[in-house]
């Protein structure tokens, strides 16, 4: 078709495109991409919106290193018509398909809002939906509900996600943003208290079970700890309304077997000027990621808290550099043994200032073991390129570091 001549895009436009599709051969599934690619939002009639929306639930044939799911395709092109199909279709089409294109109307009944939209969205989402046709989160789909004009419904939409495994953190992220923005009032906080506080005390004792039944799995709680990171600006909120303080959920969390998870209720009665004993300060701040996170917590704080000697300067920077190599994406787990070398001045480039040497080792059977003692790097920037001690000087390895750093297009402030 000749979009010059005839701007409009219609059921048998739609139809060509998915016979391409179902052709089991390279070339027809790039033209159908291709051509979905160049269709507009704006140039879809009422049938061939609709055709678009019975495509996406539609089943097409992988090819070899195909990274195009051409049903997606047809989603994102209805994102920008938010409007132009009916959400009791979206729902129908949203039960039949797979997880991707599922996430994709999600989004796309977020964009439409309105009574139409959120009721749809409190049909898949909300207490009465099926658990197992909700899709995993794999980024802030409803967001675009910020905006929508009935705060008061979507608020009580987010509520019922906290509880639904893997949305917690959306939820609460899109909660505090909401009342950001504005009060959500009093009767939409005192909605929020129970399931808040049931959920920050389920987690908190699945993170404890997970420190009593770790074994040689390092961080089985890494899940449950961050779901319930996720939740600690709500419980902040929450504990700061009306100057009133209901304590229990940081009591809660400050007494985990977990020194992280103890590290948010410490930081979270401290900001409310709640008094928490040096002596348990000083538990939580001997784990090293326990200590940077209440310091991270608490920085910015209108007062300055007075914290035990295990949080000093050296002992912060120590903190920063296990965080750094306990990620999934280094490490993924604390070193066995990690002590610092040296103190070396770093001139300007990526920014002046010290950085710290620390070296580290695991024990077997961790595929880092046969390396023995390695060196990682504190300071103007965090990193390591998992070099021998003895490859180098001090020094050395901070220049090793920091130009490996500089190597990434994406690392340009020297950031780990």
């Amino acid at each position: 078709m000749d979009q010059r001549t005839d701007p409009s895009i219609g059921v048998d436009d739609v139809a060509e495109v998915r016979a391409l599709l179902r052709r089991n051969d390279r070339a027809a599934r790039d033209l159908a991409v291709a051509t979905i690619s160049s269709w507009q939002a704006h140039r879809l009639d009422v049938l061939g919106a609709r055709a678009v929306l019975e495509a996406a639930g539609g089943s097409y044939p992988s090819l070899p290193e195909d990274d195009v799911v051409p049903a997606v395709r047809f989603v994102e092109l209805l994102w920008d018509a938010p409007r132009a199909v009916d959400p009791a279709e979206v729902v129908r089409v949203h039960l039949i398909s797979g997880e991707r294109v599922q996430r994709g109307l999600l989004h796309l009944l977020a964009l439409r809002g309105g009574d139409e939209g959120l009721a749809a969205l409190e049909v898949l989402l909300g207490p009465d939906a099926d658990p197992w046709g909700i899709p995993r989160l794999t980024s802030p789909l409803l967001r675009p509900l910020l905006v929508q004009a009935d705060r008061a419904r979507v608020a009580r939409l987010l509520i019922d996600l906290l509880e639904l495994p893997g949305w917690s953190w959306h939820a609460a992220e899109l909660l505090e943003q909401l009342d950001s923005v504005r009060d959500l009032g009093e009767e939409i906080w005192t909605e929020l208290s129970v399931p808040l506080w049931g959920h920050v005390a389920r987690l908190t004792n699945e993170c404890d079970q997970a420190m009593r039944g770790r074994g040689s799995d390092w961080d089985t709680g890494r899940v449950e700890r961050e779901s319930l990171a996720a939740l600690v600006p709500l419980v902040d909120r929450q504990l700061g309304r009306d100057g009133g303080l209901v304590v229990s959920p940081a009591l809660a969390m400050l007494a985990s077997a977990d020194p992280r998870v103890a590290a948010f209720g410490a930081a979270t009665l401290l900001r409310h000027g709640e008094r928490v004993a040096p002596e348990r300060l000083e538990l939580i701040g001997r784990d090293p990621i326990a200590r940077i996170e209440l310091a991270d917590l608490l920085d910015g704080t209108g007062d300055p808290v007075r914290l035990p000697a295990v949080f000093e300067d050296l002992a912060l920077d120590e903190g920063r550099l296990a965080r750094h190599l306990a990620a999934v994406h280094e490490l993924g787990r604390l070193p066995d043994e990690l002590e610092h070398v040296a103190a070396v001045p770093v001139e300007p480039r990526h920014g002046s200032g010290v950085a710290q040497v620390f070296r580290f080792r695991l024990h077997a059977p961790h595929w880092s073991s046969a390396r023995g003692w390695m060196v990682g790097v504190v300071g103007p920037f965090i990193g390591t390129c998992y070099a021998a001690e003895g490859d180098d000087t001090p020094r050395g390895h901070v220049e090793m570091v920091r130009n490996a750093l500089a190597d990434w297009p994406d690392r340009a402030d020297g950031a780990a």
